[in-house]
């Protein structure tokens, strides 16, 4: 069964504040979004990506 997620702003990162975080570029983070299907959703000029599934994905040693 699918995880879910909520895309509400306050339990995402917009995808610029996931570069400022982890030190990377849009184009890095959206590699990975593709990749790893994590869900986005779109409110106006920002696109929020799931804080849960982001942090999961950046810190050392989760993924090899």
């Amino acid at each position: 069964m699918p995880k879910k997620y909520s895309l509400e702003p306050e339990d995402c990162y917009t995808i610029g504040e996931v570069c400022e975080k982890y030190h990377i570029n849009d184009s890095s983070v959206w590699a990975y979004v593709r990749k790893y299907s994590i869900p986005s959703r779109q409110i106006g000029n920002y696109v929020y990506v799931p804080k849960e599934e982001i942090d999961n994905l950046y810190k050392p040693n989760i993924r090899s």
